[in-house]
């Protein structure tokens, strides 16, 4: 069973003023609280998390009690560009690193990617202990990708979604005062549902089930 730390995370992916381009709902509020709402939205999606997959480029940790023998290993929440280091505790429990003349990364910037083993090269023995193994590395697109704007998309529609969510007259409807004012609640229920299916629309092409 592996588990995996953020070492560096990815910066923010939609500026404040993409933001409020994008959105004109969110043209009036307040920066600070836009880029809060953008910070929770991107949040959600980082790993480790539901999407399986690394959307801005961060530096990633995964930690396995062990290795095959001879076998190669899958970096999750890929896609994986760049091995930093590849560190274990020997049978000693003293923490080695292995060189990187023995192994090399197959699939590349794909989400696949796997860390395998050169020709005629054989993984070191390692301690028992769930995090025996330590594979540091590189995964997610470049900020400029245009890969990335299906995301950077879901990433405003979700805050426009939370800042809904936290006004003070959530519940209500409409008010009509006449002569004085005239209000309607413009996030309905359908609306809300329309918002999220088209956030898990823009998100489905970075989903991996399996990490």
């Amino acid at each position: 069973m592996n588990s995996v730390i953020v070492v560096t995370p990815s910066a923010p992916l939609v500026s404040v003023a993409d933001a409020k381009l994008w959105s004109p709902v969110l043209a009036g509020d307040d920066d600070g609280r836009i880029a809060a709402l953008l910070a929770c939205a991107q949040a959600a999606l980082d790993p480790p998390s539901w999407l399986g997959s690394t959307l801005g480029e961060a530096v990633l940790e995964v930690r396995w009690p062990g290795l095959p023998r001879f076998g190669p290993v899958r970096l999750p929440y890929g896609p994986a560009t760049e091995v930093v280091s590849v560190a274990y505790d020997d049978p000693d429990g003293v923490e080695q690193t292995v060189d990187p003349f023995i192994y090399r990364l197959f699939g590349a910037g794909t989400v696949r990617a796997e860390l395998g083993l050169r020709h005629r090269q054989s993984w070191p023995f390692v301690a028992c202990g769930n995090d025996a193994v330590r594979v540091r590395y590189k995964a997610g697109y470049p900020i400029n990708d245009p890969h990335l704007i299906p995301a950077k998309h879901a990433i405003v529609l979700s805050a426009v979604q939370l800042r809904s969510l936290s006004t003070d007259d959530l519940a209500l409807r409409s008010v009509d005062v006449d002569g004085v004012e005239s209000r309607t609640f413009t996030v309905s229920d359908a609306a809300e549902k329309l918002v999220r299916n088209a956030v898990e629309n823009l998100l489905s092409g970075y989903r991996v089930w399996a990490v």
